[in-house]
């Protein structure tokens, strides 16, 4: 409902978006809560208001259906990575819930920056923020934690050791945000603003904090060909082209999944296709 509720220039998180009613966007008429459970009444009405039978977007049960497996995977993946590094961590500690709520709180503004982005072509300082104040706690909770410091946090547990600047958390998400943001500037300065804009800078930056090294840049490495898998098609059947922007925010986000859910298993597949790793 935020990424639905903001517009352009505004705030995301205000008393309308936090405390408003919702209503169809054509007959403004107040929704009831039946109209409101997640796919359910999208799939119920047909896609349609009840009232005027507008059309509604079809962004309402894709964002509700990802945002749902996304809350519903982000605790078996964590304690699959806490637990191939720290089992000890899992019990006894609220080291593994702090963990999944600022996974969550992560999820939860990439998932609405994604949105925005891909609908509005901004994404707003204030969700950038939002995302460096989750990674400071995060990153206090890893410098907390013993046994788990070694690999930063990181998703791709033992393989981030092979690219170093784990031993002070401090350090490693410096470095990551810097990384992050030097990698779009030149991009930004290069092209002069036509391939990339400053929100994908400032949002490169603002992940690099919670994240840390390596993951930020394995991440912003899968953003750039899930990109080029999804932008190519389009150049190659002529419905884009070379001066049509793409909103590139979405793509950081995938890519920042895919490294989270999966990260371990590429990298791993990565190095046994070179021969490094068996």
């Amino acid at each position: 409902m935020l990424s639905i509720r903001y517009r352009v220039g505004g705030f995301v998180f205000n008393k309308r978006s936090l405390l408003g009613r919702s209503h169809c966007p054509y007959c403004r008429k107040t929704l009831g809560w039946y109209e409101l459970i997640p796919l359910v009444s999208y799939l119920i009405q047909k896609g349609r208001c009840r009232g005027c039978k507008g059309p509604l977007s079809v962004q309402y049960p894709v964002v509700e259906l990802i945002s749902g497996v996304v809350f519903a995977e982000v605790p078996s993946r964590l304690k699959e990575i806490i637990g191939g590094l720290a089992p000890t961590l899992l019990e006894g500690s609220a080291f593994f819930e702090i963990s999944v709520l600022c996974w969550l709180l992560f999820s939860t503004i990439l998932i609405l920056i994604a949105v925005i982005d891909f609908r509005d072509r901004v994404v707003p300082d204030e969700l950038n923020v939002a995302i460096i104040l989750v990674g400071l706690i995060y990153a206090a909770a890893l410098s907390a934690a013993p046994d788990i410091g070694f690999t930063g946090g990181s998703t791709i547990g033992k393989f981030a050791l092979l690219l170093g600047f784990q031993k002070s958390i401090i350090i490693n998400r410096l470095l990551a945000s810097f990384a992050a943001i030097a990698f779009f500037g030149i991009i930004i300065a290069g092209s002069r603003g036509r391939a990339m804009g400053m929100g994908d800078l400032k949002l490169g930056g603002a992940a690099g904090i919670f994240l840390g090294w390596p993951d930020i840049a394995l991440s912003l490495a899968l953003a750039f060909i899930l990109g080029s898998l999804f932008s190519l098609p389009l150049l190659f059947t002529r419905k884009k082209t070379m001066k049509d922007t793409v909103p590139f925010a979405p793509f950081i986000v995938a890519g920042m999944f895919t490294l989270f859910f999966f990260g371990e298993e590429l990298v791993s597949g990565y190095l046994k296709l070179f021969g490094y790793f068996n």
